[in-house]
């Protein structure tokens, strides 16, 4: 039987210049394979979101439908029309790593705080913003908060090393006087390391895991800090956190 099965393989031709591409005409009005592109905002996950028809990316098609991880979408100009309906221009689609919509957001929001589970055992989600009035507890820029939530392996060890890349763009930003041009080039050198690790890293994917109260600030509780742990099982102090403020 694999004798026989030898030979029809041996014998079959390879396919001609014309058979080896096909032409499928996508039905609609949507494919299951365009992709929809939606607000991070919390004044625009509601609204309708276009992009412009001559661009490149007025359509979106999705090569690994198996891949069910949020990937990110730039725009570099958002125009709000009468019917509160978004438009895109000068777009582009960032590379499909998973988990960057959530190092990015940590990484250059100016206050992050983190979620978790009713048992404060694993870190669910984010919302990131300007933060809340100290008193009151309630948003500073409510409209332009972003929530996130996580649909990767994320613990205190990574947050962690969010933290060292935000300190290294500080201080590339915001030099210290002392601080020289080979100052500045070894701390560049350095931030570039940690984003190739980053790069690099082989994430796990989580099926996302929502909160109703991922809307608030001032939630993260310290008492629970203890049930944390990094990846290896070890537990963290509390200054390795970020359960409140990135600074």
């Amino acid at each position: 039987m694999h004798q026989k099965s030898n030979v029809i393989c041996h014998n079959m031709k390879s396919p001609t210049v014309e058979e080896s591409y096909a032409i499928h005409n996508l039905k609609g009005p949507i494919s299951p394979l365009e992709m929809s592109v939606n607000g991070i905002c919390r004044n625009s996950t509601s609204k309708i979101v276009k992009i412009e028809c001559q661009s490149v990316n007025s359509i979106l098609l999705d090569t690994d439908p198996n891949d069910y991880h949020e990937r990110l979408f730039v725009a570099g100009n958002v125009c709000l029309n009468e019917n509160d309906k978004l438009t895109l221009w000068d777009t582009t689609m960032m590379p499909n790593i998973l988990g960057m919509p959530t190092i990015i957001c940590l990484i250059f929001s100016p206050c992050v705080e983190i979620r978790h589970n009713s048992s404060y055992t694993k870190m669910i989600g984010a919302i990131c913003g300007l933060g809340y009035h100290p008193e009151t507890g309630r948003p500073l820029f409510e409209e332009n908060d972003i929530e996130i939530t996580f649909d990767t392996v994320i613990d205190l060890n990574f947050l962690n090393k969010i933290n060292v890349i935000r300190m290294l763009l500080n201080r590339c930003v915001n030099p210290e006087d002392e601080e020289g041009p080979g100052d500045i080039f070894q701390i560049q050198h350095s931030l570039h390391k940690s984003l190739i690790e980053y790069v690099i890293f082989k994430n796990l994917f989580v099926l996302p895991h929502f909160s109703i109260l991922i809307s608030k600030y001032y939630l993260f509780n310290e008492g629970y800090l203890a049930n944390l742990q990094s990846s290896k099982g070890q537990n963290l102090t509390q200054e390795n956190t970020c359960g409140q403020k990135f600074e």
